[in-house]
């Protein structure tokens, strides 16, 4: 059975993992004189590798039920499978030279060790780098361990992880005329009907200019329907991307509208998914299909703005590209009177029943559903985040979005849906809650992290009402289970106390706040209860609290600051309970 090497998922080595490479040999080549300078071209170069992609080769352990349907359906040595959903394989660690251990990663088939052949796994690096985060047992990653090895420690990683969060670039609306299918940026949208296969204005200019390649991709689409968009790749054009949309022929109903905003909402969701960050609009409807030109323009802007608002994070370099300069004028001047007039509106929904109308949505969209490792409910958890931002005073749209804050992540609510139905106020406030499950775990929970200090006091009360209802739910199980609790989610508890306590320092200015106050100290004392265990040294007056993330804190009788420590727990230390330790501290400091 060890004779048959089975590859699941096998692709091509990708220019990023190349560069990674490159820049590893270049540092064997400086061996012990390598400089903070290189290590930092390797973090920006995996970080790279992770937007746009890349894989590594991951040494695995193959079950025996997978190798035995191998031999009978493909029995050449090296054959490559694609991995089932309900398929576990394990993962293999390696043992450094000082004792410590590792994961290791390959860039390239040819690093692996020939004397011991291996089964393999194709894999996203940021996955791979993320599981080296995860398992506590590991330092970090080995990269290719048996020819040219580079190690990279947690540290590293989680500086990787940061790196990729960098703001590459930024949000802007521009109006020119142009011809749009000679026009040059990422992605172009096409005006285009049902068929797909062309026709004329600029669907058939943007045909013509593609050329044959553009006609035979669309024909595998299946057409599009009113309102909705389909992608393909640009052809011949200067965009590397169409997205096509089948506008609404002018009838003068309400529909009509509607139909048209999602054109544009459409467009802009199909290229966020795409990571396509400069997308050019024409004026959609307003030729064959007779849509008047001046209510065309407040759709698309109105759809567009409330998009950009709605998505701030998310950088978005948006031209509408028209036919004359007095159309382009129009645009403008339409785009002037929506911004002056959003601000205004925001509270619009406030006595039309939208919270009820709110509570009743999350209790469809999570029916059925319960609470990770247990039967409670999901529903009790925006309900009681709701309450709690009640306690805080929290105007009417935001306890809309405080029930309405998990239906994007964890139910098949769509942004468009709680943007129609519930304004642009209220889908932003979801929208900004809402992680990417289309990262892994860490890189999503860095990035709610450093955004936490960026956000306005609305937002941050959406956060500390969401986490401490989580927390309430973590307590009041971790009494009854213990630390059995910790099974229960994707990290394990020491990166759940840095996330956690990462977020409770970033919303310290919540301690300000009549409103808030409150809230932010039931926080600080569910995050300790959970995650930090206290300790006194009688003999010389000192406290210590140990988190679970592993950061310690003393506090001396004699100075009664608290200040990290890296020398450990001493011994001959007696726990304490936290609110026992509080009542110390306190004397100490009247003292």
């Amino acid at each position: 059975m060890n004779n048959y090497i089975i590859h699941v998922n096998r692709v091509e080595k990708t220019e990023w993992i190349e560069a990674v490479e490159d820049i590893v040999a270049r540092m064997r080549e400086e061996g012990e004189e390598v400089s903070q300078e290189r290590y930092y071209e390797l973090i920006d170069v995996f970080a790279k590798a992770i937007i746009n992609g890349g894989k590594l080769i991951v040494p695995v352990k193959i079950p025996k039920s997978l190798e035995d349907e191998m031999i009978v359906g493909m029995p050449k040595v090296g054959d490559e499978i694609n991995l089932k959903e309900e398929v576990r394989i394990s993962i293999k660690k390696i043992e450094l030279p000082d004792g410590t251990a590792a994961l290791a990663a390959f860039t390239d088939y040819d690093k692996l060790d020939t004397d011991q052949p291996e089964s393999t796994m194709t894999e996203d690096v940021e996955r791979c780098l993320e599981r080296a985060l995860m398992i506590e047992e590991v330092d970090g990653l080995m990269i290719n361990p048996w020819t040219a090895p580079c190690f990279l420690p947690k540290g590293y990683i989680k500086m990787i992880f940061e790196k990729c969060l960098e703001v590459k670039d930024e949000t802007r609306v521009t109006f020119t005329t142009a011809n749009i299918a000679r026009y040059h940026c990422e992605c172009i949208v096409n005006a285009a009907n049902k068929t797909l296969l062309g026709g004329g204005g600029v669907d058939g200019a943007i045909h013509r200019e593609a050329g044959p390649g553009l006609l035979e991709e669309c024909r595998t689409l299946g057409g599009c329907e009113t309102g909705q968009a389909k992608i393909t790749g640009g052809h011949a054009l200067m965009a590397r991307y169409v997205i096509h949309t089948v506008g609404p022929v002018y009838t003068g109903k309400e529909t009509d509208a509607q139909m048209l905003g999602r054109c544009y909402w459409n467009s802009l969701e199909l290229a966020r998914s795409k990571n396509i960050h400069s997308i050019a609009f024409p004026a959609i409807s307003t030729g064959a299909y007779r849509y008047p030109f001046v209510p065309a323009a407040e759709v698309a802007v109105r759809t567009v703005f409330d998009w950009l608002k709605i998505n701030p994070q998310y950088a978005m370099r948006v031209t509408f590209v028209l036919s004359s300069r007095e159309n382009a004028d129009v645009y403008r001047a339409v785009w002037a009177d929506y911004a002056a007039e959003y601000d205004a509106d925001l509270t619009a929904g406030a006595n039309d029943g939208i919270l009820e109308r709110a509570v009743s949505f999350a209790m469809e969209a999570h029916r059925g559903a319960v609470r990770k490792g247990s039967d409670r409910p999901y529903i009790l958890h925006p309900i009681e985040t709701l309450g709690i931002l009640a306690s805080m005073n929290a105007d009417i749209n935001l306890m809309a979005a405080g029930v309405l804050h998990d239906t994007l992540e964890d139910t098949d609510t769509s942004l468009l849906d709680i943007y129609e139905q519930f304004g642009a106020d209220t889908a932003a406030l979801v929208n900004a809650h809402t992680e990417d499950k289309r990262r892994c775990w860490f890189l999503r929970k860095l990035h709610t992290v450093n955004e936490i200090p960026n956000l306005d006091i609305r937002m941050k009360m959406l956060v500390i009402a969401d986490k401490v209802a989580n927390l309430r739910n973590m307590y009041s199980d971790y009494k009854k289970i213990g630390e059995e609790l910790w099974t229960r989610f994707n990290a394990p508890k020491a990166l759940q106390a840095w996330y956690y306590g990462s977020i409770n320092d970033s919303l310290a200015e919540l301690a300000d706040y009549v409103e808030t106050r409150d809230i932010y100290w039931e926080m600080t004392a569910l995050f300790k209860d959970l995650f930090v265990d206290y300790f006194i040294d009688d003999e010389n007056d000192v406290i210590y609290q140990a988190s679970a993330d592993k950061t310690i804190y003393m506090l001396c009788r004699s100075d009664c600051c608290w200040r990290q420590t890296e020398e450990g727990l001493p011994d001959g230390l007696r726990q304490i309970h936290r609110k026992a330790a509080e009542r110390i501290e306190d004397n100490w400091t009247e003292e």
